[in-house]
């Protein structure tokens, strides 16, 4: 019986291995590759959709234009008058004087700040944070009966949105719970498919806190609309709001914290998501594989050609 000779084996020990290297440095390559364009070219939204008493919104731009069909404006009394009796309404007569208006149109302005929340009456109550339209001076609010809000559907804006608002003791306007996911879109992504978003991360929004989408040191800007809860039967406000395409990241408040907690997906989060570096890692296994098969078979010649 023959014997397979050192100097027959080492070619083939030195092919396989120049296989593997080659194979190595394409994986090597390709996880650069993805790092640099995933870091360059990457544009990440967020979308939230939630179920609450209370958001703030900050319009941006003069697009924003609600139709109201009909409601009640309240408008604060320059001087309180303590004769009348009070009430457990939104707007206490004793400082705030009530006009009913038909076919009202807010067009806010742009910067104008609102806070939206929702009676125990299941009324929609719009609170003016600022006075920048004379019609709406600051601590006029807007009151939609129920029957008011359904007519009236949709609410949309663009604005900068903090959904809920910070938990104490006694508040009754709240954040009651929701979702959000993180989607980007990229080099990597479009290589495969166009005009197509991956979600990269998602989680839920825990009740009695806050969200809202940053970019850089502000709060981002985000499309959206406020439709009346639980299929127009419920006590709160849905709300979806999708924030501009770019390098956002989205701050979750919670009581007792001092500083919200972020959540920016990282490269980890990408890579698991990205659809053609999955495609490369399955396609490296599979040439992986087959070296691996063809440096069995190689063996197995060599040794039975040695015994011939």
């Amino acid at each position: 019986m023959g014997k397979v000779s050192f100097k027959s084996t080492l070619p083939r020990l030195k092919s396989i291995a120049t296989m593997r290297l080659l194979l190595m440095l394409v994986a090597i390559c390709g996880l650069l590759f993805f790092i640099i364009v995933s870091t360059f070219s990457k544009t990440r939204t967020f979308l939230i959709e939630a179920q609450t008493t209370a958001a703030t919104i900050r319009f941006v731009g003069d697009s924003n234009i609600w139709m109201i069909p009909n409601a009640a404006i309240c408008r604060l009394k320059a001087q309180p008058d303590l004769t009348q009796e009070e009430t457990n309404d939104p707007c206490d007569r004793r400082f705030y004087d009530v006009e009913k208006q038909d076919g009202l149109v807010a067009a806010w302005r742009d910067g104008m700040t609102v806070k939206a929340t929702v009676s125990q009456r299941n009324e929609l109550v719009i609170g003016v944070e600022n006075d920048v339209m004379p019609s709406f001076q600051d601590g006029t609010k807007i009151i939609l009966s129920p029957e008011a809000w359904r007519e009236a559907g949709a609410l949309t804006f663009a604005a900068q949105v903090t959904i809920g608002t910070p938990i104490g003791d006694g508040e009754i306007n709240f954040l009651s719970g929701g979702r959000w996911e993180a989607r980007e879109a990229g080099f990597t992504t479009g290589m495969l498919r166009s005009n197509v978003t991956e979600v990269i991360k998602s989680g839920e929004l825990v009740r009695g806190g806050t969200a809202t989408v940053w970019s850089g040191e502000a709060p981002a800007e985000t499309f959206g609309h406020i439709t009346p809860g639980a299929s127009l039967g419920g006590d709160h406000m849905d709300i979806v709001a999708l924030s501009r395409p770019g390098d956002v990241e989205l701050h979750l408040g919670y009581f007792g914290t001092t500083k919200p907690t972020v959540v920016r997906p990282d490269l980890i989060d990408a890579a698991i998501s990205n659809p053609l570096l999955l495609a490369l890692a399955i396609i490296l296994s599979i040439f992986a594989s087959a070296s691996q098969f063809y440096g069995d078979v190689r063996d197995r010649r060599g040794a039975v050609k040695s015994r011939q």
